[in-house]
């Protein structure tokens, strides 16, 4: 994705058959690497709110990212 600004940030939104929690994200700096995970200082949050994710889903796919 190319913004006009840089975006570090990284957006991972994980859809489920749950009735309760149909949709989590996790939003936050780590790359999804071993070094991103273990070895750099990084901040991430979990995004449990069914609102919330839908609104970063917006986000995400207006955007022009996948799921």
């Amino acid at each position: 994705m190319h913004l006009r600004h840089p975006l570090h940030a990284k957006l991972y939104l994980l859809f489920r058959p749950d009735p309760v929690a149909p949709v989590v994200g996790y939003f936050g700096s780590s790359n999804l690497t071993a070094s991103g995970l273990e070895k750099q200082a990084e901040l991430n949050i979990d995004v449990v709110d069914h609102d919330a994710c839908r609104k970063l889903a917006a986000w995400s796919e207006a955007r022009g990212c996948d799921k």
